[in-house]
């Protein structure tokens, strides 16, 4: 009897060791399951945050080139602009340059004109009223 009560004992015992290593280790599993979890969890963020940096730089990227872009259009126009203006401006120049001699020649002649007319007149008028500086033929009159 008291063998059989030291082997019931011991059995209880070893069954309650078994029941606590089999505690333990289900511990174990589920803390390492969780662990797992967490791992593949912040794993999985961190891909989505290093995704949504990637979107980011590649729309700050494209948003760079666009406002580049419009801004070698903007130079490109104004460029533009202030040449048309330079040969405006030109242009204007030109004509009044023109429009100045113009004037200038018609002064020159009108002044030339009341000053006594052109050469070609002065000698149409010399050689009719008798006051030509050429000396004249007078061979045809004596002949």
């Amino acid at each position: 009897p008291a063998r059989r009560a030291n082997q019931i004992t011991r059995r209880r015992r070893e069954l309650e060791r078994a029941q606590a290593e089999a505690r333990r280790k289900a511990h174990e599993e589920r803390m390492a399951a969780e662990q797992k979890a967490r791992e593949e969890k912040a794993a999985a963020k961190a891909a989505a945050l290093e995704r949504e940096r990637k979107e980011r730089e590649e729309l700050l990227a494209a948003q760079r080139a666009e406002q580049e872009a419009v801004a070698a259009r903007r130079r490109e126009a104004e460029r533009v602009k202030r040449e048309a203006e330079e040969a405006e401006r030109k242009r204007l120049e030109d004509e009044k340059k023109a429009k100045q001699a113009k004037l200038a020649a018609a002064r020159s002649k009108m002044m030339g004109d009341l000053m006594g007319g052109s050469d070609e007149e002065d000698e149409a008028a010399d050689s009719l009223f008798g006051g030509s500086t050429k000396k004249a033929d007078t061979s045809a009159l004596f002949d």
